[in-house]
């Protein structure tokens, strides 16, 4: 239970308690056991909760496993002092990410727990879960690192990238868990590990990008629109599927996001991008419709952006495997080919240079142009020479 009042107060100290059989009276002891650690350290009645809720969990965890807190060697915990219990490595790491829950965005936490799952099975499997925090080390942590690189059937086989990523994410939990002294340090962040520099800004050759309209268009139209929409609008594939009719301001012809900052963007709609839109009547539509849902039509998709993002991703990876065409292109690659396109038109219909820089800039959200010349130069610099603004028309 989460000791306090009725109404939460921030002015009081938040503890969590539990009460239990004497061994020797067989009495329930009146007095409750109580655990004030790190609880008070929120700042918000959400964040206080979360974290009482993470010590509930851990303390019913402990009682579980069999912890009696007359007896001073149980489990391995200082509970006598009746302040304090030490958690195993598994509660830590479970414990710090619900700790941090309360400051994370939804997205971010399942982010996290989706790395966070496959290390709790490896400790599992080794059978150090039920240690206590104490006795994990950086040897512990590297050792968890090679098993991820490792060929199969040892080892998990994972790309260099993914590696990383894993490391990253386990390392920004465990600081959760240093700050809450359990550790010293951070062992995850002196470990290193292979990164693969990607080849960025990949666009697609003229008869890949034909290749690709005429396969999805016959066989994929979902798609084909899709990525339409990416090629007119130059949203990431999460911005797009997390676009509601609500979002729509087709008088003025933008579109609002949110961006990885949290702030609003608007997108201004080229004439390709409102026409697609007009076609599909969103003026008529419910507020809550997505443009994108997996039956072809406007509706309501309640799924979790990472799920949507994948069903997308995993459509298009079927359709340039089947084309033979570079894994290293993605769906990101059309937002090159657009703005090459996009600029290359501008300057053929007589427009200065620095003006069509000025306007690719508001759609393309470069934030200097510098950045956005930077940029160009880059994709123009891997496309052969022969290649022509033409796509617009065509797609």
């Amino acid at each position: 239970m989460v000791g306090g009042k009725a109404k939460p107060d921030l002015s009081k100290q938040w503890y969590v308690y539990f009460y239990f059989r004497d061994p020797i009276t067989g009495k329930m002891g009146r007095q409750p056991f109580k655990t004030y650690r790190n609880i008070n350290q929120g700042k918000t009645i959400k964040e206080r909760k979360a974290i009482a809720r993470a010590w509930v969990n851990t303390i019913t965890g402990i009682l579980e496993d069999g912890f009696n807190p007359y007896d001073e060697d149980s489990a391995r915990v200082v509970a006598r002092k009746r302040t304090d219990m030490t958690p195993s490595i598994r509660q830590a790491f479970t414990e710090a990410l619900e700790h941090k829950k309360a400051t994370l965005k939804p997205n971010t936490y399942k982010s996290y727990w989706h790395y966070l799952n496959p290390f709790l099975e490896w400790i599992k499997r080794m059978g150090i879960g039920g240690n206590p925090i104490e006795s994990f080390t950086q040897r512990h942590a590297i050792a968890y690192m090679n098993y991820l690189a490792d060929p199969k059937p040892y080892g998990k086989e994972l790309h260099p990238n993914s590696v990383s990523n894993h490391k990253g994410n386990l390392s920004a939990i465990f600081s959760k868990v240093v700050q809450d002294r359990w550790a010293d340090r951070n062992f995850f962040v002196d470990i290193q590990t292979k990164k693969v520099k990607p080849r960025k800004n990949q666009p697609f050759t003229k008869e890949e990008m034909e290749a690709i309209q005429a396969y999805t268009k016959e066989f994929d139209p979902l798609l084909y629109n899709f990525l339409r929409f990416i090629f007119y609008s130059f949203m990431r594939n999460r911005e797009i599927l997390s676009v509601q009719v609500k979002h729509i301001d087709m008088k003025k012809r933008t579109v609002a996001i949110e961006t990885k900052a949290d702030k609003i963007s608007h997108i201004l709609m080229i004439e390709p991008m409102y026409q697609f839109l007009e076609d599909l009547g969103v003026g008529d539509l419910p507020d809550h419709y997505h443009i994108f849902t997996p039956s072809g039509k406007p509706g309501h998709w309640p799924t979790n952006p990472r799920d949507k993002v994948n069903f997308f991703a995993k459509r298009f990876r079927a359709v340039r495997d089947h084309l033979g065409i570079d894994p290293e292109k993605t769906t990101y690659s059309f937002r090159h080919n657009a703005a090459l396109d996009l600029f290359q038109s501008m300057i053929e219909d007589g427009m200065p240079e620095r003006e069509v820089v000025a306007r690719l800039m508001k759609i393309t959200r470069h934030r200097s142009e510098e950045a956005l010349r930077k940029y160009l130069r880059d994709i123009g610099g891997v496309l052969p020479e022969d290649w022509s603004a033409t796509y617009r028309t065509n797609f």
